[in-house]
């Protein structure tokens, strides 16, 4: 009954926490002292209610109250001077020539009307067309054969040569000669088409060029800071993103301690539940045995006056006649109610 009055109701309904962070018994359980937390409203009942909704320490100590977060994650005064840091970058690429004065002559020489391109494809076709190749060496070297075979042994041996070269000459014209003189034909078709179009394409060059020469003396440096600085906020984007995560994981998620809260209820259910209240059950019982036996003993002394000792052997009758004979005992009488004269 103690236990339960004075630890498990106080327990339950928060009084033993309340008297432990008002009383000075126990020093060892001033949580702001022992942690050495200048802040308001930190005892061990906030605790224990913050536990039970399984909050975090941050929120639990009120941490926020001590350390600014804000402050210290806040990149913006880190990231203030980027852009007069910028600014201040000077950039020299030189002096970038990608085609020097010599070779732009060159070009423009190419591109003339009177210049290497101006050739007379006219008549370089006529002369392809011409049919360079009149006559039939095989015709002559049938020719040398019979020649050959009405002179004397030497003369006949050399003109046959002669006539089997004359046809491997055929041969090759036949097979090779012929066939790349058809091939230069159309190149030079070909040739003569495009030529007009490259003194435009040579100007149009040449005028990429310059732009993109004035593009890189006079753009560079401010497409430099422009992509080093577009660089630089990307990352402090992404360190930002770290930051506000690091910041809610701290703030909301690290240090719960809803399982020291649910540990101690698991402790009161243990202790109070299955064990005071099996003592209580026990205690209470014996006390109604108590309560029943004090009268009891009360009403048998005051009834003990009516019971007499018996001093000789009594012979009694019951309803069925059967007689019974009480033995004569020396240390014992067996006292017997009797009317008070």
């Amino acid at each position: 009954g103690n236990s339960y009055t004075l630890v498990c109701r106080p327990w339950a309904n928060g009084v033993i926490l309340q008297y432990l962070d008002t009383s000075e018994l126990f020093p060892e359980l001033n949580v702001k002292k022992l942690m050495n937390l200048n802040v308001s409203d930190v005892n061990l009942t906030s605790i224990y209610k913050s536990c039970e909704e399984n909050a975090p320490l941050w929120s639990t100590f009120h941490l926020d109250e001590i350390i600014s977060l804000n402050d210290t994650f806040n990149i913006s005064k880190y990231t203030q001077n980027i852009d007069s840091t910028l600014n201040k970058i000077k950039i020299n690429v030189g002096t970038i020539e990608l085609l020097e004065d010599e070779q732009k002559r060159s070009l423009l020489k190419l591109s003339a009307k009177d210049g290497p391109l101006n050739v007379d494809f006219n008549s370089t076709l006529e002369q392809l067309n011409q049919n360079l190749t009149k006559q039939d060496l095989n015709i002559l070297a049938n020719k040398l054969e019979e020649v050959a075979n009405i002179t004397n042994n030497d003369t006949r041996r050399n003109l046959k040569q002669q006539a089997n070269e004359l046809k491997e000459i055929q041969k090759w014209i036949n097979l090779k000669f012929l066939p790349e003189i058809h091939a230069l034909k159309r190149s030079v078709q070909s040739l003569q088409k495009s030529t007009p179009q490259i003194p435009s394409l040579i100007n149009l060059t040449l005028s990429e060029i310059n732009e993109t020469n004035s593009f890189i003396t006079h753009q560079t440096e401010e497409v430099i800071k422009k992509e080093t600085k577009t660089f630089i906020l990307n990352t402090m984007n992404y360190f930002s993103s770290y930051l506000t995560w690091a910041e809610r994981s701290i703030t909301g998620e690290f240090g719960r301690c809803g399982p020291v809260a649910w540990a101690l209820d698991s402790m009161n259910t243990v202790v109070c539940n299955y064990l005071v209240d099996s003592l209580n059950a026990f205690w209470f019982c014996l006390a109604w045995c108590t309560i029943f036996l004090l009268p009891s003993i009360i009403l048998a002394v005051r009834l003990a006056k009516f019971y007499r000792r018996m001093n000789v052997d009594d012979v009694y009758q019951d309803e069925i006649m059967e007689n019974f004979e009480l033995s004569r005992q020396s240390m014992f009488k067996m006292p017997r109610a009797e009317m008070k004269k």
